[in-house]
């Protein structure tokens, strides 16, 4: 998924990369209609996470909170989307997801202790 060599917003991005396609499988497998406002919702999320690291450049006002709380969010809807899964067979999907989140966060820790 991503090497420990990188930057760590080049690894945030990699791992959110692999967040968004492992959700747009689960989409795309989805067999239950009335999950789907819980997948819009962690669409959302995930979309604006993308755009929180976005906002990151050498020059900016760089707030990790609020990166942090993008992230929060983001599990929150993984996790209630998980919780309503009935099929085993997507557990991979969400594995994947929930590491690559943890990558983002991690990442996001990493570069916020290399600005201090």
């Amino acid at each position: 998924m991503t090497t420990e060599n990188r930057d760590p917003l080049t690894n945030a991005f990699a791992a959110l990369e692999t967040c968004q396609l492992s959700l747009k499988k689960l989409g795309d497998t989805c067999c239950r209609s009335e999950r789907s406002s819980k997948m819009i919702i962690l669409v959302d999320e995930v979309t604006a996470l993308r755009t929180a690291l976005e906002e990151i450049g050498p020059d900016s006002n760089f707030q990790p909170e609020a990166v942090f709380e993008t992230i929060e969010k983001v599990g929150t809807a993984l996790g209630a989307l998980y919780a309503t899964c009935c099929t085993p067979t997507r557990e991979r999907l969400y594995t994947e997801m929930f590491r690559a989140l943890g990558i983002v966060y991690r990442d996001t820790w990493r570069l916020n202790s290399a600005r201090k």
